[in-house]
């Protein structure tokens, strides 16, 4: 990129910081941002992040029928939709 072939930030390994860093840096501003703005206490607060796999699709054929159901409507609404928006 901009004539460099390669990364589009060149910076010097030895002086410059990684982006990481960068991004650490940036979300521990941002959670202290909304805990202030939320005012709450930071040592208060308990993050958990445990997610678990359960599965994909459908539980049963109700449950697929009615996803069916639902995105058929969806998709006559835009069919419809771009009938009117579009001239003839």
């Amino acid at each position: 990129m901009l004539g460099f072939r390669g990364h589009f930030l060149t910076k010097s390994r030895a002086y410059s910081t990684t982006f990481r860093a960068i991004r650490s840096d940036r979300r521990a501003f941002r959670l202290a941002e909304t805990l202030e703005a939320l005012d709450l206490d930071p040592d208060a607060v308990v993050v958990v992040n445990d997610w678990a796999f359960t599965g994909t699709g459908y539980r049963n054929d109700a449950e697929r029928e009615l996803a069916a159901g639902i995105a058929d409507r969806i998709r006559d609404q835009r069919r419809q939709q771009y009938r009117e928006e579009t001239p003839r």
